[in-house]
Parts: C-alpha cells; structure tokens; sequence
C-alpha cells in the first residue's frame, strides 16, 4: 500500500482507497532513519506504554535507541526524516531479518490526530462498558489499548472483570472501529467530534451506491445538520473548494440529495437559486447564470410546472429521462382488436362468493388485454382486485402459452395479492434478482407475457424504470394502484405521471363496492377527499375521532387507547396496532411517540433478563418493533419494510428480525438506518394495512396535514380506525387539498410531487407517432428556452454603452 501525503490526503475518497485495518495490526508513529539495501530503518518517536505488548520488540537488544527494521510493500515510498503512522504486522524476528512488515503508512503532517485512540473510545460501541472501566482500560495501556486487545485478550479480560460475552463484545466493537479507522480518523483530523466523524462514516458505508460514487451531501439527506458542523463538513469533504471549479457538479449533487428527501425529480427554481447561495455562499447571480448554462447546454431541464417556474438536473433528471424513454418504447398508436374478450368467465372470490363485475371493471380488462401498456387506478373499495382476478382469467384463456408475472413493492403487498388471486405474487426487487437467493425473471419475457404490477403508486421511479427496461417492448404491462394514495417512500410519482402526460391507457374503477361502501373508513375517506368531514356515528362503527386538544393531551390519548380500549374494548392485541404521524419531530410526532409507549407495546423491555443492545444513541430490546429506513437488497429488506427484533448475534455483531415470512440479518452499522416503529410517518405506511390505525393529528404539524395524507392515513385501518385530534385541526386538514413546497397549486391534479416525467414522456410518445401533429407538438415541446434572469443582468438590461 502506497503512502499517503499532500493534497491526496485531503481527499475523503483516498480513505476508501485505503486498506481496511484488522486486529492483526500494530500501529506506531515512526519516523524514517535511513534506507537500507531491501528495508528501512525506523525510529519509535512514541514512548512505549510499561507493561504492554509483553515480548514486542520495538527495537533492537544491542542498541539502546529505539530502531526497528522493517519491510516496505512494493510501490511504495518513504522518505528520509519524515514522520509516520505505521500499521504494520510482525516479522520474523530472525538474525538480520525485519522485525516488523509494513501494510500502510500515513504521513502525519497529512494525518496527524493527537491521541486517536483516547477519542475513539468516546464512540457509542465502547458505552456497554461504562466510564469507569473506559477510564480504566486507557489509563492502563494508553494508546495501545486497542492492540491490546487483539494481540492479549486475556490481559484486557483480567483487567476489566469481563465475562467471555462482554469480552467479545469489546473485541467486535474494536475491530469495527480499525476497519473504519482511516475514514474516522479523516475526521476527527479535521475538527470533527466522534460522535459526528462516526455517524458520517457509517451513513457513507451503507449508503454508496452500486457505482461507488460517493455523494458528500447523502449525509444530509437523513440528518439535519447545524450550521457549524455543515461548514467543518463541508471543508472537510472540499466542497468550498470544488464550487470554484465544478458549480453545476456540486449543485447536481447537492439538490439531488434535497430532491430525494421530498421524494421530488424537480425543484422550484428560485428556491434552488436559494438553497445553493445559501447553503455554499455563492453570489445568487452565479447560481442563476450557471443553472442557465446549464439549461441551454441540455445538463439542466427547465419546466413551467403549475405556473411556477422549475429545474430538474443531474440524477434526477436522468431518472425521469430514463423513465420517459422506457416507457415510450411501449406505448402504441393502436388498440388490438384481435384481443377482445367475448365473454368473461365466471371467477369466484377466495371465500367462495361468484364474481359479478361492473361495465367499468368490463372496461379495465379490455383495455389492459388490448394494449402493451396500460394503467388502472381506483380507490377502496372499488374492486381493484376483483378485476385483476378476472384479468388474469381472461389472460390465460387469450394467451395460452403466455405467463402472468405479479409483483408488488412489499413482502406483505405480495402475499395478500397471492391470497386473493390464488396466483403466485412476488416483489418487485426478487422479481429482479436484487436479493440474496434470488434472479432476474424477466429476461425471458416474450410477448406472450404478462407482467401485473400492484400497488404501483408506492413504487419508486428508479425500481419500476429497471423492470420496464426488463420486458423491453414485449407482451403487456400493467400497472395497478390508487393515485389518491401519497406517492412512493423513495424518489418519483411515477402513477400519477403517466396520468398525468395524458398519452397513455388509463382506466378508472370509481363506484364503490356495497359491500365497501358499508364501512365508515372508506366512506370517510372518500368524504375527506371530496373537502367534507367523515362521519364517525356511521353503521359500520369502525372509524372514530378522539378530541384532544394539546399535543399532549394527544399523547395521553394515545396511550389510554393503546393500554386500555383498544385491547378491553375491541380486543386487539397490540401487535396489531399502529400509530400514524405526519410529522417525526414536535411532542405528538414519531419519535417522541415511540419513546414513551415503548413499555406499552414491549412491557418485557423493563426486564433486566430481555437481551438489548445500544445501537447508535438508541437501545434496542428483543420483542421491540423496528423499521429500515434505507433499501439494502442485498439484505433483503427495503425502505418502510418492518420486523419484530428476536435476537442481537454478536459475534457476527448482526441484529435479526422477524419479518413474518423471511428472517433478516442487518449489520450493527446500518444502525443509521433502523429506528423504532410502533409509530411511524404517514408516508411510510404507504402500501401497508394493519387491524387497528391510530392517527396523530396535532395543531403543530399542520402544514404537513392535508386531505391526501389524511385519506392515506384513514385507508391504512382494515377494522378500526381513531383520529385523535382537536376538531379546528382536524377541519382544516380537510379543507388543506393541495400542498406543494408551502405552494398551493390547484393544478396539480393528484400529484403532491414535482417531477417533470409527464413532459418528457408525452414528448417521447408524441414522437415516435404515426400522427404528424403529435411528432410536431412534440417538437415545439422540446425546444426550451431559460426563463427571463432575476438575478443576474442580462444584455436586454444594459440601456447605456461601457
């Protein structure tokens, strides 16, 4: 491994390239004597710690200073009088052979930290032991303790009263720690506390993506940061420096992250202009002029979007492209009359009761059947799945030879469609091959196949956009969802925009089943829809309102139900109960919910005898429930996904979940990314049903409550569904219909989203049509031009000569 000096050092990107250090190595700082014919000599300038690393040798027994000999890697440089810190292994201690095997070596004048490891043992992996011991363990061997627990465990033990479970605890954690070593110690070099240097590493670890491109700004997209720490981090990573020489790159980076956190492709684009001055102290002027560049270059898309002024660029504005471009190559000009059902055969529901469909689900069928791509949208009730039953019906008798592949985004979306078509229904990233045991299905789609795609406005735009890439221009597609329901928990709003762009098949169930209409909770939410408060003295008795007025009073509430009505009166367990905010901050959000009725779903977390685990700054209990917060197929679990904590494996340092039809393994450093989740934000239950919904409603998250969060929130409850807010609150949720950016835009349609993928993909449509009008709205469509300058003179503005 080649040394590390100079600007190359200032380079987060160059820890990456490092080595990953293991117990196996010593590390000591040394500075370079002389070179001899195949090694170098070194000179210890660390005071040796007494009584530690019994037996090393530091240095040679016939010389009274400190030298040691040691091997030097291939490629690599020393110089002469330069200091460095030196990982290293043992030699062979033979006569006139080395005495130690260099694997990396720092300069310090790069790397230099006063006392790493006295700071590393601030780390929250080292809390189980408690301070007195920590205390202990480094006044005993200093700088050396973390070599002295890979190379004398016993000692360590003896030392700090261990038993062999805590002992492997501080060996794991330890190791942790050296393999990050480098990364932490950038840092921590760098004016960062641990605790912030250990949070970023760890983000950064589990969130590079598959072209290992680092985005400095992904930290940003789960942490809020203060403004002190933006800047240390900022200068840090170089991004002050990189704006001077990569404006548009930093800006691409930087709202990708701000995009993604709203689940947006597009952004408003003063606000843009905005965050990027602000956030990096660019004039506002060069922020404008560059993102026009940008514009006219093609590397920008700017949009009229609601009446308002937008821009989309760098990877969001690939995705939407990409999507566009996929989608396109499946849409035709024409229906296929040749696919027409006759007669539809007579299909039975899973308990039995014969299918009679409506003349719209007759329509739906017809189309999805006569079309390579089409969409089907409707809300509860309206017998979406009853149509896709018949569907696959009429599918198999008009393609014989053909196969109906079904997926839906979640493990519990895929089972309950199995469960009421009788037809096998996987998810969307197995159906690819995205997780461990699993591959890719759909490379053999031919036209005789059909791929059913449910639960579609919970999918995001990157997934959906690889499985149409996959079926290519063969067979049928067909989408399945709700565009009343909020969009996907990750990027895109990709339903509602092929709605939107008005070139593609849609077909939309609206009656309300009988059957349906007689619960309270689907005619409630229709109500909300419609502007109007639901009822809650209906026949069906399933939807109810708790007034409370404070946040907590709110709290209150919620406990009385979770502790005493809902178990006493309804006789629900609590595993069947999920709480529902809009918002994770404030007294009656997320968090603090979770916090203070953890005992009240996990009464077992009191008992000293119940295995936990502090993970980050949260301490885990076996029976607590928990969410991932970032898809990791190769774990097998996605954003949203939530399991039952059953066991903390440390010697592979994984905790495992009960995910209800899988046992999931997540690494104790995807901590970042698992929180508790007996409540949890309304978005993230997209997709998801559950017995029993209580719903957060506090006069503080206002303006995040709006009639379409609430309709989400509402149609989550499959048998009972409590609001528990004060009536004003809860009236104007109602009246709140659209919200976009703190904007009201009443044209919006359905789409609480910004995205520009309904431009793009009726101009991808338009041109490749047989119609010449279309090919030549398309045309005009895609010649943009940048919008008139704010902030920036333009030539039209200088009236005088210089």
């Amino acid at each position: 491994m080649k040394n590390i000096r100079g600007t190359a050092a200032a380079s987060y990107e160059s820890c990456q390239a490092l080595m990953s250090l293991n117990k196996s190595n010593y590390r000591h700082t040394f500075k370079v004597e002389r070179m001899l014919s195949n090694d170098v000599a070194l000179l210890s300038t660390t005071e040796k710690v007494k009584g530690t690393l019994n037996g090393f040798k530091w240095h040679y027994d016939s010389e009274q200073v400190n030298f040691v000999r040691a091997t030097i890697p291939g490629g690599t440089t020393l110089k002469v009088g330069e200091e460095y810190s030196i990982f290293f292994r043992e030699g062979e201690h033979g006569n006139g052979s080395s005495q130690i095997s260099i694997d990396q070596a720092l300069t310090l004048s790069d790397w230099r930290f006063d006392k790493p490891v006295r700071t590393m043992l601030q780390s929250w992996r080292m809390k189980f032991l408690g301070a007195p011991t920590l205390n202990k363990f480094y006044r005993t061997y200093g700088e050396q303790a973390f070599m002295m627990v890979a190379h004398q465990p016993e000692a360590v033990a003896a030392l700090l009263n261990l038993d062999k479970r805590r002992m492997l605890m501080l060996s794991n954690e330890v190791e942790s720690l050296q393999q990050n070593w480098n990364k932490i110690n950038f840092f921590l070099s760098r004016n960062l506390a641990m605790n912030e240097a250990e949070l970023i590493v760890d983000i950064f670890n589990s969130s590079v993506g598959s072209d290992k491109k680092l985005n400095p700004f992904r930290v940003m997209a789960d942490r809020k940061m203060s403004k002190d720490l933006q800047t240390r981090f900022f200068k840090a990573m170089g991004v002050y420096q990189r704006c001077k020489y990569d404006l548009p790159g930093v800006m691409a980076d930087f709202l990708d992250i701000r995009m993604s956190k709203t689940g947006e492709t597009a952004i408003l684009l003063d606000v843009a202009i905005k965050l990027v001055s602000e956030t990096f102290d660019v004039p506002k002027d060069r922020v404008e002029s560059t993102i026009h560049k940008m514009i006219t270059e093609g590397t920008a898309n700017y949009r009229k979007l609601y009446g308002h002024d937008t821009i989309s660029m760098g990877r969001m504005m690939e995705l939407d492209v990409m999507a566009a471009k996929c989608l396109a190559e499946r849409v035709d000009d024409y229906f296929d009359h040749d696919k027409w059902v006759e007669s539809f055969s007579v299909n039975y529901t899973h308990d039995g009761k014969m299918i009679e469909l409506t003349g719209e689900q007759e329509v739906a069928i017809q189309t999805a059947v006569g079309t390579h791509t089409s969409v089907i949208t409707g809300g509860p009730g309206t017998g979406k799945t009853t149509t896709v039953k018949s569907l696959i019906t009429e599918l198999k008798k008009l393609f014989p030879h053909g196969r109906v592949f079904m997926a839906a985004p979640t493990g519990k979306a895929a089972r309950r469609m199995a469960e009421v078509t009788g037809d096998d229904c996987t998810t969307l990233h197995r159906m690819m091959g995205m997780t461990p045991d699993s591959s890719p299905i759909l490379s053999s789609f031919n036209n005789d196949d059909t791929l059913i795609l449910d639960e579609c406005s919970m999918m995001d735009i990157n997934l959906l956009t690889a499985a149409i890439k996959h079926a290519g221009n063969r067979g049928r597609v067909i989408f399945i969802g709700d565009k009343n329901q909020l969009e996907s928990i990750d990027t895109g709003a990709i339903m509602n925009d092929m709605i939107l762009c008005r070139h593609m098949t849609v077909a939309e169930l609206v009656d309300v089943q009988r059957q349906a209409a007689l619960s309270d909770i689907v005619s409630g939410s229709y109500k909300v829809l419609a502007g109007e408060l639901p009822d809650f003295n209906g026949p069906g008795g399933d939807l109810h309102h708790i007034e409370a007025n404070t946040p907590e009073e709110i709290v209150a509430a919620i406990k009385n139900l979770v502790e005493d009505v809902i178990p006493k009166k309804y006789g629900f367990k609590t595993e069947d109960i999920q709480i529902l905010s809009a918002m994770k901050t404030k007294e009656a959000g997320v968090t603090n919910l979770n916090d203070k009725l953890k005992v009240s779903f996990n009464p077992t977390a009191l008992d000293w005898d119940t295995p936990s685990r502090a993970l980050g700054n949260q301490v885990y209990h076996v029976g607590d429930r928990v969410m991932q917060t970032l898809n990791r197929y190769d774990l097998d679990i996605q954003n949203g996904e939530i399991g039952k904590i059953i066991e903390f494996d440390e010697r592979k340092r994984k905790v495992v979940l009960d995910m209800g039809d899988r046992k999931v393994k997540l690494p104790y450093d995807n901590y970042p990314f698992m929180t508790h989740s007996w409540a949890k934000t309304v978005h993230k239950s997209q997709g998801s049903e559950y017995p029993v919904v209580i719903i957060s409603m506090p006069s503080d998250h206002q303006y995040m409550l709006y009639r379409k969060s609430l309709f989400t929130a509402m149609t989550r409850g499959k048998c009972h569904v409590f609001i528990v807010s004060s009536k004003a609150t809860l009236e104007l949720t109602v009246k709140n219909g659209k919200m976009k950016n703190g904007l009201m835009m009443e044209n919006a349609g359905n789409n609480n989203r910004m995205t520009h993928l309904p431009f793009l993909l009726a101009e991808a449509i338009c041109e490749k049509s047989n119609h010449p009008a279309l090919r030549k709205m398309a045309e005009a469509s895609k010649i943009i031009k940048p919008p008139k300058p704010v902030y920036m003179i333009d030539t039209d503005s200088i009236i005088a000569p210089f």
